[in-house]
């Protein structure tokens, strides 16, 4: 706003002086037969005229820039407006009108001779004012250019830096790009570490729950037959316990040694016999309780039972082929061999329990 109101009165002040220009232009050339300095007020004026409306097409004047000053060239172009209408007037005196006579015409061109300074002082104003506006017309087209350039310059630096910081922002990015890739990747190999590891723990914990299902399975069905095996087995004992009370006593014969440790013998089997039938009841109940698990403890007990009766049905076995005789029905060697399968499922289910963190009773087959 303040470029324009600057502007605005040097434009207003151009346009009069052209107004002006004119008058004094056509009324310098209605003088006819007057002296050389007419004709040289009347190429004087237009040269004004030229350097006016160079003026008034002047982008400086038309559309000011804040940096440009207009203050002189304002001052100049008001000078020169208020002698340009001055100048108007003084040749009005001397200017001839079309409807004027003979004698009119006559005396107003007498008047140009007698006024021939006031034409050599208004030649020489004209002259001054095209040089004092022509150097500031110059001036402040120089001034506009170094003000244009100057912002070229200024438009220029700021595209470098802007391009500078395009070029920062691409690096920028291209940077952050490659920090997404690295991040992608990293992501995907611990995507595929995941994926391994869980495929290492389902090929670990597969067969392991195979394992157990198979242990419960067998379990469960051993423990049904050994249930059946101890129960023949209490038998056997009890009947083989009944048997040696009815043995006869030794002969006196034999050596005393040998009749007091077979005596002695006698009582610590006899013991022996009733704490292994001890056993072979707390290893029955098993098939009388509920379904349920036993812990390290009992577990232990268990075990330290099916030990000793181990120990004890191999003695027996042992003592009863050798002392007694096989009854026709059931030959020595089925008999062994019937001890041998015992042992053999005592083993087994002995070798179950000590693997097995805890016990599991009763449990159905699967």
């Amino acid at each position: 706003m303040e470029a324009v109101s600057a502007g605005a009165p040097v434009l207003a002040f151009i346009m009069v002086a052209l107004h002006s220009t004119k008058k004094v232009y056509e009324a310098v050339s209605d003088i006819k037969n007057g002296p050389d300095l007419v004709e040289k007020l009347a190429a004087a004026v237009t040269n004004l005229q030229s350097v006016l409306t160079q003026l008034s097409n002047c982008p400086a004047v038309t559309s000011p820039d804040p940096e440009t000053d207009l203050g002189a060239i304002l001052a100049l172009i008001k000078t020169c407006s208020e002698d340009v209408l001055r100048y108007e007037k003084q040749l009005g005196k001397v200017r001839t009108s079309p409807d004027e006579k003979g004698l009119g015409r006559a005396w107003k061109r007498f008047m140009t001779v007698l006024h021939e300074k006031d034409f050599q002082q208004m030649s020489v104003g004209v002259n001054h004012h095209v040089s004092a506006l022509g150097v500031h017309l110059g001036l402040i087209q120089s001034s506009t250019a170094s003000i244009s350039k100057r912002k070229l310059v200024d438009l220029n630096d700021a595209i470098s830096k802007q391009a500078g910081n395009d070029q920062t922002q691409i690096a920028l990015l291209q940077h952050q790009s490659t920090d997404l890739s690295i991040i992608k990747d990293n992501v995907n190999s611990v995507t595929d570490l995941s994926l391994s590891i869980q495929g290492q723990i389902r090929e670990t914990v597969t067969p392991l729950f195979q394992r157990i299902e198979q242990t419960a399975g067998v379990s469960a069905t051993q423990y049904e037959n050994i249930s059946v095996l101890l129960q023949a087995l209490q038998h056997q004992v009890s009947g083989l316990v009944n048997h040696s009370s009815h043995l006869k006593p030794v002969p006196q014969s034999e050596p005393q040694g040998l009749v007091c440790s077979g005596s002695t013998d006698n009582k610590g089997d006899s013991k022996s016999d009733h704490e292994l039938l001890n056993r072979i009841e707390r290893l029955c109940q098993l098939a009388k309780q509920k379904e349920g698990q036993k812990s390290d403890n009992e577990a232990e007990g268990i075990i330290d039972d099916l030990d000793a009766l181990l120990e004890s049905v191999s003695v027996q076995l042992s003592h009863s082929s050798s002392e007694y005789r096989p009854s026709r029905k059931r030959p020595i060697d089925v008999v062994q061999k019937e001890g041998r399968n015992n042992s053999r499922e005592l083993k087994r289910m002995r070798s179950l329990l000590t693997s097995s963190d805890s016990v599991l009773i009763n449990q159905k087959g699967i």
